[in-house]
Formats: C-alpha cells, sequence, structure tokens
C-alpha cells in the first residue's frame, strides 16, 4: 500500500529512477540511436532538481503550476509507454508517482492541468483497502486532488465523453466516501457530484442503492443513500 505521508522530493526521484531503468533498458534493444524516453527521463530529472531547490518565494502560483503540469506530462507520457511496451507494474509505479508528486506539489499552491494518471491511480488505491476508515483517511487526499484541479476542467465542457478524468474522480470520490461509512463525507461528495455532474446524479444513486442491498452497509448509510436516491428519482419523474 502506497504511503502518502512524509513524501519527499528526493525519495520520489530515487522510486523514479529505479522504474525507469528497465523501460530505457527495454527501448535502448530496439532502437539504439533514438531515445525519446531517455529525453523525458532527462526531463523529468531537471524537474526534480529544480524541486530540491525550490523556494516559493522564487516562484509564481502559475510558474510552480506549469512546472508541475509538465512533470506529469512526462510521468503520464513514461507511465502510457511503460505499459505498450509490457512492463505494467512499472506503468502503475509511475502513476503512482503522478499522485506522489501533485501532492507535494500542492503545498506551493499549484493547480493540476494533468489529471489522467492521478485519476486511474486513486482508483487503483482505493479498490485496495478494504477498511473504511482507510478510505475515510484517503478520501482526504482525493478531496485536495480535486478542488486543485484547474477551473477549465471543472467547467466540464466536454459531457460526451464519459470516461473523461474530471468525470471520473468525482464519481470515485463518491464511492470512496460512501465506502467510508462516514455520513459527513458521503454528503460532501454527493453535493460535488450534483453541482458538476447533475446528468449522472440519478445513475450513481441508482447504483448506490444496488450495492447497499449487496453488500452490508450500516443503516445509517442505507438511509443516506436512499434520501438521494428518491430525491433524483422523484425529480426526473416529475421533469
Amino acid at each position: 500500500m502506497p504511503n502518502f505521508a512524509d513524501t519527499n522530493i528526493l525519495a520520489l526521484q530515487t522510486e523514479f529512477e529505479k522504474q525507469t531503468q528497465a523501460l530505457l533498458l527495454t527501448e535502448f534493444r530496439t532502437d539504439a540511436n533514438v531515445s525519446p524516453t531517455l529525453q523525458m527521463v532527462q526531463a523529468m530529472q531537471q524537474i526534480f532538481s529544480i524541486c530540491q531547490q525550490f523556494d516559493a518565494t522564487e516562484f509564481t502560483s502559475q510558474e510552480s503550476s506549469e512546472l508541475t503540469d509538465y512533470g506529469l506530462q512526462l510521468l503520464q507520457q513514461l507511465s502510457i509507454y511503460a505499459k505498450q511496451t509490457g512492463l505494467v507494474d512499472n506503468s502503475q509505479a509511475l502513476e503512482q508517482l503522478s499522485l506522489d508528486f501533485a501532492l507535494l506539489m500542492l503545498s506551493y499552491g499549484v493547480t493540476l492541468n494533468t489529471i489522467e494518471s492521478i485519476v486511474n491511480v486513486i482508483a487503483r488505491n482505493a479498490n485496495q483497502m478494504p477498511q473504511p476508515q482507510q478510505l475515510a483517511d484517503y478520501s482526504q487526499i482525493v478531496e485536495k486532488i480535486i478542488y486543485a484541479t484547474h477551473t477549465d476542467i471543472q467547467q466540464d465542457l466536454e459531457k460526451s465523453h464519459p470516461q473523461r478524468p474530471w468525470r471520473i474522480l468525482l464519481l470515485n470520490y463518491g464511492i470512496i466516501c460512501t465506502r467510508s461509512h462516514q455520513p459527513k463525507l458521503m454528503h460532501k461528495a454527493f453535493a460535488l457530484i450534483i453541482q458538476h455532474l447533475p446528468e449522472d446524479a440519478q445513475d450513481f444513486f441508482t447504483q448506490g442503492m444496488e450495492q447497499m442491498a449487496l453488500l452490508d452497509y450500516p443503516t445509517d448509510i442505507k438511509q443516506i443513500m436512499q434520501y438521494y436516491y428518491q430525491q433524483w428519482t422523484s425529480t426526473t419523474t416529475v421533469h
């Protein structure tokens, strides 16, 4: 299970070098003359070097955000390439680094423009957490990512793409908070879904009620889900 506490740039850089070593060897076997992957690895190492010297007074919020976005793009591309070459474990580890890197940079007031890899790893981590308290703690991390996501993404203009990261992030947040068995977290997550994804709300609460019937949820949690389900099915019927 990933450890989200006390993450620092040096630790991230060490893990990055470990995960990209096999990827570089694979590329060198296929083409020894051209190595765009090496260029991306070197660019990411430069970002780590800059961050080790990072002083918030020397960078504007926009500059910090641009640096973070560039790093997330590099990690995402390297993760995709690792998956394409059959290095699934390395690909997932690089996605995890995307989340760890983003969380570290949030302390500098950055906004996130690249969230696809982060959304992927959030879902994977949550699926490995069987205990409600684990999920309650994890929801705080997901909430940080949600509120740090750039407003252009939050506007959610491309409604025709159901797999868009912003939509998946909010729906997974709702699932995580439901599985936490904590009413306050559920209300918070459901409010975000209603605000940003009203077209998905009815299906979300319908599926939530199906899960309540299948799994042994506490009575108060079932009642909360039933309340939202009734609100949204009634609203849809009236309209």
